[in-house]
């Protein structure tokens, strides 16, 4: 198996954070189409000590059977808002 992930986080004054992260992982390096890649973007919004709103953007790269033995990477996007509030 072979894997990792590399993330980047940058903050843009003191109410805003912008994220990026890459991960890669290959189960088994000597089968072909078990890889999965993903490559996601994100904003992350301090409104106060508390309070935490981040959007994500998530890209993930698979391989699936699509018959008659071609492959395809599947429309599965991710667009998540997250709203976290600590107490």
């Amino acid at each position: 198996m072979r894997g990792g992930y590399v993330m980047w986080v940058q903050n843009l004054g003191e109410q805003f954070q912008l994220a990026a992260r890459y991960d890669a992982y290959d189960r088994n390096v000597h089968v072909d189409h078990d890889q999965y890649e993903r490559l996601g973007v994100g904003l992350n919004w301090y409104y106060d000590g508390a309070t935490r709103v981040t959007v994500s953007y998530d890209m993930p790269s698979t391989e699936v059977s699509a018959g008659g033995g071609a492959y395809q990477d599947p429309a599965d996007n991710l667009l998540t808002v997250q709203f976290q509030y600590k107490f």
